[in-house]
């Protein structure tokens, strides 16, 4: 009970401090120069995995005893161990998602939401394998365009296998400079039907029956959602980089920034809200969206 009711002082106080309005922001806003317009912006999307990831609740024994060599290799193997199991239990939805290309559906997603009148003149859209950055940054370096829109996407499912989190971090600069002309994390989470019996066993053969007909359905629409909050905050000025805590509003979970641990909910500002689907720019300007 004592280690319990700490966790949960250790988390409120995280989100305590996270929440006081001293918090950075993790967004850079694109700031057009009207002398020196972009002309042609090549994007290119490359998935941090080949295939669907699983959360685990990880062990943090370290922070509660104040640190220490062995506590932290207590903490990694614990973590190594629940990494297997996790990635067992889930192994028959990856088997149905073995021919998911994720990069090239969200790829078709954002030419899709780049329409006539988006924020920029997109030429090209090409679905590439992981690169680490020097590599990355060096194709980008090699490309015939004004501005590069690299964009690394990650999606998983989470530790109780209910939700399956989507993320894209997106970096635009030019291909002589590694500085960023804009930057921003983008997340969608959504709840997957559950079967009757509610374990996380029975979760993953019915999201797996059908060739991953229920996962590959929640996956499309995830990706067609981030690819339009990625041309929806394109144009969005500084003002979005920090929402003022006067605006909060609404709470959703963190992207994972740096810094940033797990499934963390932040407080920021509702921008979009249908009948299914809410919209947050978080108190540190990326975007989050959940399901209502």
């Amino acid at each position: 009970m004592l280690m319990r009711n700490f966790c949960g002082l250790t988390l409120t106080l995280t989100i305590a401090l996270l929440g006081s309005g001293c918090t950075s922001t993790h967004r850079t806003a694109y700031v057009p120069n009207a002398a020196a317009p972009l002309g042609e912006t090549q994007a290119l999307v490359a998935a941090a995995h080949p295939e669907i990831e699983a959360d685990i609740n990880e062990s943090n024994i370290t922070a509660f005893t104040g640190g220490g060599l062995i506590f932290a290799l207590v903490d990694a193997g614990i973590n190594t161990s629940r990494s297997k199991k996790a990635v067992n239990r889930i192994t028959p939805l990856r088997d149905a998602l073995a021919d998911h290309e994720a990069a090239v559906e969200f790829a078709d997603a954002l030419r899709s939401a780049f329409e006539p009148g988006a924020p920029l003149l997109l030429k090209t859209v090409d679905p590439i394998a992981p690169l680490s950055p020097k590599e990355l940054a060096g194709k980008a370096a090699d490309m015939q365009a004004d501005a590069v829109l690299l964009l690394s996407l990650q999606y998983r499912l989470d530790a109780g296998c209910s939700r399956i989190e989507t993320q894209v971090e997106a970096r635009m600069a030019t291909p002589k400079s590694a500085k960023p002309l804009y930057r921003n994390l983008f997340a969608t989470y959504r709840d997957l039907p559950t079967d009757a019996r509610g374990d996380q066993d029975s979760n993953i053969a019915l999201w797996a029956a059908d060739n991953g007909a229920l996962a590959r359905s929640a996956l499309q629409a995830a990706f067609a959602e981030l690819a339009r909050m990625v041309v929806f905050d394109l144009p969005r000025g500084v003002e979005a980089n920090q929402v003022a805590r006067a605006a909060w509003d609404a709470s959703a979970p963190a992207p994972r920034a740096p810094g940033f641990p797990p499934n963390l909910m932040m407080r920021g500002q509702k921008v979009s809200e249908d009948e299914t689907r809410m919209w947050v720019r978080l108190s540190t300007g990326e975007l989050s969206s959940v399901d209502l």
